[in-house]
């Protein structure tokens, strides 16, 4: 039997399910999101996908989409951040010391790290892309805002920002998708690009570099369920050393989270460029 907390969150899930079914539907891209997460998928699992595998992966997106808007209010109800202490309170210490860099993916929802660092203290500067869609600006704005990050639209205000003193503060970058003047790399066994700016900051400021990966701590998550583990992100925190460990930490995130990666992007090696 469920527990009253746990109900709460039965409705959410349900509209995330109803929302996914819609999306995984729907062709107003170019290329229909459909057909981009299942070639993306592809290549990173060197095999063919299952519909399960999709409808979780469009699950998991709406799901995410939802969390913005409702996880922050529902942590009173049982939504939590489960971290490991050691990693929490190294990264803490390097917060407070001087500023770091931290670099994660469109995976899981990573907006729920900022949730313990603020309430600590921090300041968090995330660098954006600047959405065609102005509704799709205006959603993302304001539920990032609400998670405590302030959304920075150039480099140049990230730099800025860095000068005007970086303690207490914490620089994110969303390197998954590559960004002009990336560098080529070796991904998924594939050609790709992946920005180097987090190493360039690091390397002219002094400042040290983190990987950062929330996702949810469950191991059931194909075929898409209804559970409280849907609420549950777990937080990994991994310092980097170099450009080669950034792009391993990626990958490896990627691949043993797969289903809750945002695939709906045309990657250098999204093959169905190549057809």
């Amino acid at each position: 039997m469920k527990s009253k907390n746990e109900k709460i969150f039965f409705p959410f899930d349900l509209i995330a399910f109803a929302l996914s079914k819609i999306e995984k539907k729907s062709k107003f891209q170019k290329i229909p999101r459909y057909i981009l997460a299942k070639k993306n998928l592809e290549v990173i699992l060197k095999r063919e996908v299952t519909e399960e595998e999709i409808d979780s992966v469009f699950f998991f997106h709406t799901l995410y989409l939802v969390q913005l808007i409702t996880f922050k209010p529902l942590m009173k109800y049982g939504a939590e951040i489960i971290t490991d202490e050691k990693e929490e309170k190294n990264l803490l210490y390097q917060i407070r010391n001087k500023g770091v860099i931290c670099v994660s993916a469109h995976l899981g929802i990573p907006e729920s790290a900022s949730i313990l660092f603020t309430e600590k203290g921090a300041e968090i500067f995330v660098l954006v892309e600047n959405l065609k869609s102005k509704i799709q600006n205006i959603f993302f704005s304001r539920t990032r805002k609400s998670f405590g990050l302030n959304p920075l639209t150039s480099f140049k205000k990230m730099v800025e920002e860095i000068k005007s003193g970086s303690r207490n503060k914490i620089f994110v970058f969303l390197v998954d998708r590559p960004i002009p003047n990336s560098k080529d790399i070796e991904i998924f066994g594939e050609k790709s690009k992946m920005t180097d700016l987090p190493f360039r900051l690091s390397s002219k400021f002094n400042l040290k570099v983190f990987g950062v990966s929330a996702v949810r701590d469950s191991k059931l998550k194909i075929p898409p369920r209804t559970s409280v583990s849907n609420w549950k992100i777990k937080l990994k925190i991994r310092e980097i050393e170099s450009f080669r460990d950034m792009v391993r930490f990626i990958e490896r995130e990627i691949y043993e989270n797969y289903v809750e990666w945002n695939p709906f992007f045309i990657f250098p090696f999204t093959k169905i460029c190549q057809e």
